[in-house]
């Protein structure tokens, strides 16, 4: 399944227009074709808690959305057009859920 990652092109960061040149601090760019395989084995996995900004690698019909962990490791999670409309359905309910307080009601 790797060699569907290798056609992936990594967007550049782009600030007013200018590319931004990496420093000492930013991180060497996620590589798909490189990373190693998370999960061995049968059953469910759970990743540890993921910072915020998530980065992404588009290609022509996969994107790679790479999270980073607080133990700063780096995970790729490929999701295809269907997987990405439905991550986007849940990530808004949760949103929604998530800003409900104890004194507002569910619609």
């Amino acid at each position: 399944m790797r060699h569907h990652y290798l056609a992936l092109l990594c967007l550049p960061k782009l600030s007013s227009g200018k590319h931004i040149v990496s420093t000492m601090a930013d991180p060497p760019p996620f590589r798909p074709d490189t990373a190693k395989d998370a999960i061995v084995g049968e059953g469910d996995f759970l990743m540890p808690i993921c910072e915020p900004k998530p980065g992404l690698l588009m290609g022509e019909s996969l994107a790679v959305i790479v999270l980073t962990t607080v133990e700063g490791q780096r995970v790729g999670v490929p999701l295809g057009m269907q997987g990405l409309s439905d991550l986007h359905q849940v990530t808004r309910e949760a949103l929604r859920l998530m800003q409900v307080t104890d004194e507002d009601t569910l619609q």
